[in-house]
């Protein structure tokens, strides 16, 4: 038995580092109650810090008038939805923003998580996701437990407090990426495991 370890196509990034003095998080994939996005929100409500920062959902899905819904019952602000995008879009996306985030009640893998890793962001997901694998590196990312507003709502305040060494490690998270989970690395790591198998 050899670890498994999901590949996604990404294009070189720009090295140009987010220099924006609002700090940018996002989430990417369908609006279901199984990617936890209500607890995303509840976590920007109990957010309090004096620096600027926003929310971009993107993707769209059948709760997404429920969590329009909460944010105007709420009265919560830094949040803005860009519907469906196509997934050309996605790379030049992720390098305007500084983390995402995956909130998944569960997820097999959570393929957007290489994505964001291969553009160098910093990755917060819950750890019902196959992905925090990636993230035994603290410099890549962290995670907390699924369903928990209160915590991601303090991993999402250690990302603003610490948001100036987070970008200065963007090149670091592109290096490890191409060096672990880009094509090249996946195929070599398979014909080491067969190799050492010797199939």
């Amino acid at each position: 038995v050899f670890p498994f370890s999901y590949c996604t196509y990404s294009p070189i990034p720009n090295h140009n580092i987010v220099s924006s003095h609002i700090i940018k998080f996002i989430f990417i994939g369908s609006l279901i109650k199984r990617k936890g996005v209500l607890t995303l929100l509840q976590a920007i409500k109990n957010i309090t810090t004096s620096k600027e920062f926003e929310l971009t959902i993107v993707g769209d899905g059948p709760e997404a008038s429920c969590l329009h819904q909460y944010l105007h019952d709420n009265q919560v602000e830094h949040v803005r939805f860009l519907g469906t995008i196509s997934n050309e879009q996605i790379p030049s996306l992720l390098q305007e923003h500084d983390i995402l985030i995956l909130p998944s009640i569960y997820d097999g893998w959570g393929a957007v998580v290489n994505e964001a890793l291969m553009q160098g962001k910093y990755v917060i997901c819950s750890n019902q996701c196959g992905a925090q694998a990636l993230l035994r590196n603290h410099m890549n990312g962290t995670t907390f437990k699924a369903g928990n507003y209160k915590e991601l709502a303090n991993q999402m305040l250690y990302c603003i407090d610490h948001i100036s060494d987070i970008r200065e490690q963007e090149v670091f998270r592109i290096k490890w990426a191409k060096e672990n989970i880009s094509g090249k690395a996946i195929a070599k790591s398979m014909i080491d495991y067969l190799h050492k198998s010797n199939l």
